[in-house]
């Protein structure tokens, strides 16, 4: 409607006009509010998913840091065993030759 059919009404149309348009103003207000509502809701889940994504990466760095310490760990072990494993192949070398030196002197 423009401007000159709306002087052609009279007041009480012009007055359900404005109550029309007032509805209509409510509900908007209304709908706009439940739709700020529904998407700080969502930018709450974003949030929530960024800082789950945070935890697991931080996660998977303290898994890897462990992964390495037990590597490390089991690679020392190893090394300490190679190094046993030698000692008491000297020692048995050792012992044995004893043991035979001990035979030809009888």
């Amino acid at each position: 409607m423009d401007t000159k059919d709306l002087k052609k009404l009279k007041r009480g149309d012009l007055l359900e006009i404005l109550v029309d348009i007032s509805e209509e103003n409510d509900r908007l207000r209304q709908e706009n509010a439940e739709l700020k509502e529904k998407l700080e809701e969502k930018r709450l889940i974003m949030n929530k998913a960024g800082s789950i994504a945070e935890a697991s990466l931080r996660l998977n760095r303290v898994f890897e840091a462990v992964q390495d310490a037990a590597d490390q760990y089991l690679a020392s072990i190893r090394d300490i065993n190679i190094m046993k494993r030698e000692e008491l192949r000297k020692l048995q070398e050792m012992t044995g030759k004893n043991d035979d030196a001990e035979e030809n002197e009888e």
